[in-house]
């Protein structure tokens, strides 16, 4: 098997891995009620399609086949998350960005170095590329069903908390106990849901972000272990080598 045949074979299942993990994504989001089976499986396909990425990041020298692959991981994304397509391209644009930063900043580390340190070669462009990728998940979150139906709630007081207070204040209304509280809750409305509804949202998505970026770091070093396991399988399988190359150097002497 040729390289330019190897390298196909490593960027058809990086997309393949990425077609799964954008469908894990959705039923996350969109339909809910997994099962620990499904949370166990959805997990497994992050971390392989995140190996496939550590693996393309350093094996792909063809840039058709490296970048082609990761675009058609972007188009897949389109087919399953298409209901806010201004701000998902936005997401989009900025994963491409940070998979392309992080490909330059491993071929920098590698080429770099005397004597091959996987890890600190995969260290220097990863964070970037799952930090773009976890605020593109952010994203997803955010113009999910169920932050949307937030955002679409109207504030209601319990009505029997309603009751309480009423009884408690000493003063007599014009209304009947049901105008008052309809009028209450007219007001609450007006005056505090149109910031509620931005600013919750918000607030969670961005909460979900934090959470993500601190699992991360656990994340990345699960990829990076997993990768430089799989690396030497394939070493042994003749999948791939590691060479040994001269580098010429200058120098200057009196």
């Amino acid at each position: 098997m040729n390289k330019l045949h190897k390298e196909i074979i490593l960027g058809a299942v990086v997309v393949l891995f990425g077609i799964f993990s954008w469908w894990f994504l959705k039923y996350v989001f969109y339909i809910g009620n997994l099962t620990l089976s499904c949370w166990i499986s959805g997990i497994v396909l992050l971390i392989l399609w995140g190996i496939s990425l550590c693996l393309a990041m350093l094996l792909i020298d063809n840039k058709n086949i490296l970048y082609g692959s990761f675009i058609l991981c972007l188009i897949a994304f389109g087919m399953f998350f298409n209901n806010e397509p201004f701000y998902y391209l936005i997401g989009l644009i900025i994963l491409f960005l940070a998979f392309w930063i992080s490909v330059r900043k491993v071929r920098k580390e590698e080429k770099g170095q005397v004597s091959l340190d996987f890890w600190r070669i995969w260290k220097r462009g990863l964070p970037i590329l799952i930090t773009a990728l976890i605020l593109l998940v952010s994203l997803v979150y955010y113009f999910s069903p169920l932050l949307t139906k937030m955002r679409q709630l109207e504030l209601e007081l319990p009505r029997n908390v309603f009751d309480t207070f009423i009884k408690r204040l000493p003063v007599e209304f014009d209304l009947d106990k049901d105008e008052l509280y309809e009028l209450v809750n007219s007001e609450l409305n007006e005056k505090l849901n149109p910031s509620y509804k931005k600013v919750v949202p918000i607030a969670l998505a961005v909460g979900l972000f934090v959470v993500l970026k601190i699992i991360s770091i656990l994340y990345i070093a699960l990829l990076i272990s997993f990768a430089y396991l799989i690396l030497k399988l394939l070493i042994i399988l003749k999948f791939t080598k590691i060479e040994i190359k001269t580098k010429e150097v200058e120098t200057v002497k009196l």
